[in-house]
């Protein structure tokens, strides 16, 4: 999937979110809710918001950017978008 990069040289996952479909503030909540186990950075643009997870411990990198993008998404079906 093109939204979510794997850089395994810098150990980060590189996530593109479109914000017509999720609010910057369930992205927020995420991100927050993830810093347990990632550092985590948000970067706000015109037509899309970026995250950086850079792990704090050993994780699968191939799975962390998917399971980040279904915690989200679980964010956003419990508000009711």
């Amino acid at each position: 999937m093109k939204n979510i990069i794997v850089n395994r040289k810098d150990k980060v996952v590189k996530i593109s979110i479109n914000p017509m479909f999720y609010s910057k503030e369930h992205v927020k909540q995420a991100c927050k809710d993830y810093e347990e186990i990632c550092s985590t950075k948000m970067l706000t643009f015109k037509k899309k918001i970026q995250i950086i997870l850079k792990p704090k411990k050993s994780v699968d990198l191939d799975i962390l950017g998917f399971e980040f993008m279904n915690y989200l998404l679980s964010l956003s079906k419990i508000e009711g978008i």
